[in-house]
């Protein structure tokens, strides 16, 4: 699950401590993704900020009680998406 905003997709990675993916993004990272049937490029960053938890909870706001719960929230911040050629 992502929120979307113009260009920017935000993640939450719950029970961090279970999955890797997201490690690889630390320092911030080009990626490749398929959105829709779309495939975009964009910057991707783990990021733990407030910002990012409003972005996702005005999407998701029944995620409250998953994102309280970890100890440090995490999420991947994917930015600048634009279209492949």
């Amino acid at each position: 699950m992502y929120a979307q905003s113009e260009r920017t997709l935000t993640i939450f990675v719950a029970h961090t401590e279970r999955k890797r993916w997201w490690r690889n993004l630390r320092g911030g990272a080009q990626v490749e993704m398929q959105l829709r049937g779309r495939r975009l490029s964009g910057r991707a960053e783990v990021v733990e900020d407030s910002a990012a938890a409003a972005t996702y909870l005005d999407r998701y706001p029944r995620a409250r009680m998953a994102i309280e719960a970890e100890a440090a929230p995490t999420f991947v911040r994917v930015a600048s998406l634009t279209p492949n050629s």
